[in-house]
């Protein structure tokens, strides 16, 4: 895979993060869909939830892939690299939402572990979407 997408000037878009948006943007639709036919569980409640795993996710991949693949001086140039145009690696992003995830329906446990059910069926989605780019 062309790790470019596009390219003019100074602006580029990385593929790998292209996909990633579009997998999330797809699953956002999917998570609220679900939410919005089974009920059970607020829109807003949905949304803080995959906002956080968003956030997370994104930072956990970038994260991962810094550590395995950068030569790192320090933790202020973890953190310089990590807000970097760079890799990202499937799993740190995995590992970052999921765990993320938990915490949240851990911690408002009177509409966790409903949420989990769609959740699941969302991030797995968007894992085959971004694991058949990669792939």
């Amino acid at each position: 895979m062309n790790p470019i997408l596009f390219e003019y000037k100074n602006i580029v878009l990385p593929a790998w993060h292209f996909c990633y948006f579009l997998a999330a943007l797809v699953a956002l639709v999917l998570l609220l869909r679900l939410v919005h036919v089974h009920g059970g569980v607020s829109r807003r409640a949905a949304i803080d939830v995959y906002m956080l795993c968003y956030v997370a996710g994104y930072f956990g991949a970038r994260a991962l892939s810094i550590i395995v693949e950068s030569e790192v001086r320090g933790l202020g140039d973890f953190f310089q690299q990590l807000v970097a145009m760079g890799g990202m690696t499937l799993y740190g992003g995995v590992v970052a939402a999921a765990s993320v995830a938990l915490l949240y329906l851990w911690r408002h446990a009177g509409i966790g572990w409903y949420l989990l059910d769609y959740v699941v069926i969302v991030f797995l989605l968007a894992l085959a979407m971004e694991g058949s780019v990669v792939f």
